[in-house]
């Protein structure tokens, strides 16, 4: 079964949830990671989402800004979608741990047609106003 997105029109046909998920991982500790994309993969089993792709950055690509390949691999992706497009990530540190940093990977990802959406980090959503809020206070 896969989950359908709640924001269509009458008469229209449900659109499927596609998610990509990603991870920044910059620890030889490879259990972490794994743990980590466990823990997305299970929660986007659970809200009937299709999982459409996996991205890891690592080693010194996930400690910069300017150079993350798989998440620019990813953004194309979910750029080239129809479908309620989602970024899936254990939690917002696995952008960055910069707020500012964070804002401007948010911004790529609606600038791609997509959302955010976190495991463990509360009202995560960046397509509710709730959530771009909380996401908008992690900033400011």
């Amino acid at each position: 079964m896969t989950n359908t997105s709640a924001r269509r029109g009458r008469g229209e046909a449900p659109r499927t949830v596609a998610v990509h998920i990603y991870d920044r991982h910059t620890t030889p500790d490879r259990d972490a990671l794994r743990h980590r994309l466990e823990a997305c993969s299970a929660f986007a089993r659970r809200q009937g989402w299709e999982i459409v792709g996996w991205y890891v950055d690592s080693g010194t690509d996930a400690f910069t800004y300017d150079r993350r390949p798989a998440l620019d691999r990813l953004l194309h992706s979910m750029s080239q979608g129809t479908d309620d497009r989602r970024l899936l990530i254990y939690d917002w540190s696995r952008l960055s741990n910069d707020l500012a940093v964070q804002a401007e990977y948010l911004r790529r990802v609606r600038g791609s047609g997509g959302t955010t959406n976190t495991v463990i980090s509360g009202d995560n959503n960046s397509s509710t106003q709730r959530g771009r809020l909380r996401s908008l206070a992690r900033v400011a």
